[in-house]
């Protein structure tokens, strides 16, 4: 009975449980688990220096500025990768004279524009579509994750 009504309430918790304990030589942020409703999911690990956690801790609280520091990190990372994605992107357009999605409605309905294709620019220009593609839809991809971390639901 009482294991039943501990059950109960833990399933009824909707709560982010974190433990921070001191290791020998470093900090570890262990986020155990997300309990709401039925679902459960285990976090990670995170080992931080010494040194950064403890100007991390005047500065705040530890967990918001982790969080924060990593938000920034991952907003970086995701704009230079979108960055790299677009450049090769442009390189693309300005080869073929024309943007993805025209790219492929050209080639799909217009056996014109690949005879000149084939003749006047690239006879790899399969390659490059799949090139392209990957460059097209990863930036799709990217900005969509950057949309997820910038305006979280």
């Amino acid at each position: 009975m009482f294991i039943n009504s501990l059950s109960q309430a833990c399933l009824s918790l909707s709560a982010v449980i974190f433990l921070l304990f001191l290791d020998k030589r470093s900090y570890i942020v262990q986020q155990i688990i997300i309990i709401s409703g039925l679902f459960v999911r285990n976090m990670k690990n995170v080992s931080i220096r010494d040194n950064y956690a403890e100007v991390l801790t005047t500065l705040g609280e530890l967990q918001t500025c982790v969080d924060l520091a990593l938000q920034r990190y991952i907003i970086e990372q995701i704009s230079s990768k979108i960055a790299e994605l677009r450049e090769r992107d442009s390189s693309f357009q300005s080869k073929y004279g024309c943007d993805y999605p025209t790219f492929i409605q050209r080639i799909s309905k217009d056996e014109a524009f690949v005879i000149h294709i084939e003749k006047s620019i690239s006879k790899m220009w399969e390659m490059d579509q799949a090139e392209w593609e990957f460059c097209h839809k990863g930036t799709e991809d990217w900005m969509q994750r950057l949309r997820n971390i910038l305006l979280p639901s």
